[in-house]
This record gives C-alpha cells, sequence and structure tokens, in this order.
C-alpha cells in the first residue's frame, strides 16, 4: 500500500495540474479577447462596424427587420437594379444600411435623378424615384445613347426593347447639351420637325438639318425661331419640287440661298416667300 506522504504529493501534483489547465484556458481567453479588442480599436472603421453589427443585431431581435420595401416613380429602372443597390433584402435588420448610403447607391443609377429614401418603422423602407426622361437619340462614334434635358448620355442597353429608337437623332460634338433647347424650337414648328431625318450640331456652333428627302438646312447661330419660320414657308411652297433642291442655307436670313441638285430646276417659277 501507498504511504501517506505519496498519496499527498500525488493529490499535490494532481491539484497543480488542474491549476495549470486552467490558468492556460484563462490565458487563451484573456489573449484572444484582448487581440479582439486590439484588432477592433486598431482601425475606427472595424470598430464602427462592430458597435453598427452589434446595433442592427439588437433592434432586429427587437421586431425591427425588413418586411416590405415600397418603390414609387420607378418606370424605366428595373425593379432588380433596383433591389441590387439597396442591398437590402427581407428579414435583415432594418438599420442594416444608412438612409444616405442608399441614396447614394440609388442616385448611381443611370435612370435616376433624384431619390429619397425613408424608412417607416417598424419593418418597412419607402423610395421615392424621379427618373430621368429620354428626348433624343446621340450618335457618338456610331454608338447610339439615349439623352435627356440635361443632356445626360445614358447607354441604350438594356433599356431598348423598352424605349426603343423612335427618336430625333443628334450628331456632333456638345450636340446633346443643346438638344433639348433645339426641340423646344421647335415644338412651334412641328411640320418641319416630323420631316427631319438628323440634326448635327457643327463645330460646337450651330445647327445643320437633313431631311428625310435628303436636303441639307442651315441654320444660323441665333434667331432660329425666324430662320425656322422661313424654312417651313419655303418647305411648303416648294411643295413636290422640294426633291430637286439639294441645299437651304439660312445662315444669313437677310440672304436665303436655295441650292439644286446637279442639272435640276425648279419648274414652273422660284420659290418666293
Amino acid at each position: 500500500m501507498k504511504s501517506a506522504k505519496q498519496k499527498k504529493k500525488k493529490y499535490q501534483r494532481r491539484r497543480l495540474q488542474i491549476l495549470w489547465s486552467w490558468i492556460r484556458i484563462v490565458l487563451i481567453i484573456v489573449i484572444g479577447v484582448s487581440g479582439g479588442i486590439w484588432y477592433v480599436l486598431s482601425d475606427h472603421q472595424k470598430l464602427y462596424r462592430y458597435g453598427h453589427d452589434i446595433f442592427v443585431g439588437s433592434f432586429k431581435m427587437c421586431g425591427f427587420s425588413l418586411k416590405n420595401i415600397k418603390i414609387y416613380g420607378r418606370k424605366i429602372t428595373p425593379s432588380s437594379e433596383v433591389l441590387r443597390a439597396i442591398d437590402v433584402y427581407k428579414n435583415d435588420g432594418i438599420f442594416k444600411r444608412s438612409l444616405s448610403d442608399i441614396q447614394m447607391s440609388l442616385s448611381s443609377l443611370p435612370w435616376i435623378k433624384h431619390v429619397s429614401v425613408q424608412r417607416t418603422l417598424p419593418w418597412s423602407l419607402c423610395i421615392s424615384i424621379d427618373e430621368r426622361e429620354p428626348i433624343a437619340l446621340f450618335q457618338e462614334k456610331k454608338i447610339l445613347f439615349y439623352i435627356d434635358k440635361d443632356g445626360k448620355k445614358i447607354e441604350m442597353e438594356p433599356y431598348r426593347s423598352l424605349l426603343g429608337v423612335d427618336f430625333p437623332v443628334f450628331l456632333g460634338d456638345d450636340a446633346c447639351m443643346h438638344a433639348a433647347t433645339l426641340l423646344n424650337e421647335l415644338t412651334s414648328h412641328p411640320w418641319i420637325s416630323q420631316h427631319i431625318r438628323y440634326y448635327h450640331f457643327v463645330r460646337k456652333r450651330r445647327w445643320e438639318f437633313i431631311l428625310k428627302n435628303g436636303v441639307k438646312i442651315l441654320l444660323p447661330e441665333d434667331h432660329h425661331n425666324q430662320a425656322l419660320g422661313i424654312l417651313e414657308k419655303i418647305l411648303k411652297k416648294a411643295n413636290n419640287r422640294i426633291k430637286n433642291i439639294e441645299k437651304i442655307d439660312l445662315r444669313d436670313t437677310e440672304k436665303i440661298i436655295v441650292k439644286l441638285k446637279p442639272g435640276l430646276t425648279l419648274t414652273n417659277q422660284t420659290v418666293s416667300m
């Protein structure tokens, strides 16, 4: 049989082993927690995310999770693009993303001009969208873009199937920036508009039109309404004889030049004002 002294030593040795095991566990926990605290505190962004995750998780546990996303004003922008930009999904914490972040993401979508985002607690997100409206096509290096009244260029795909191509076509440097002004002036002359094939902004200064029958129209830099009024009278009086005309130069409204196609003449009488 083992002596009492041997039993005591064995008991003490076992107590030391257990104590050392607890010391190691405590050291691992302390090191782990310290490392985590250092990791978070070493970067303000990490600290913010850590606090934000706790905040969002706490409110989610209290029932503040997303159930409804209400979108108003969307016509052109695909709903899938809107949802992807929002980046908040059903049953996510409703405070997962800030309203300013969501608004910034939505504003980056091509057709969205203005957007407002609001939360309706406890579980709804309301988004009001003001979209751009296409007014024309702009051709640049043989590539067509949609443009709005502010001259914003937007790639046609994937919107071609929705919007089509039945828009006036503009060419020339900076034409997209001046298209809305010209189209507004042409509202007083709809008869001319329906006969134009495309609009060309020449040297960033003045407009030329190419009619559907190929006639080129040269406008002055200013006083477009006066020139357009004269043009409308010429085209209506020329009637069927317009096919003999190659070019109508209206750059000087005091001295209008009508150039005929080679070898052709206006029959019956010259077009008069």
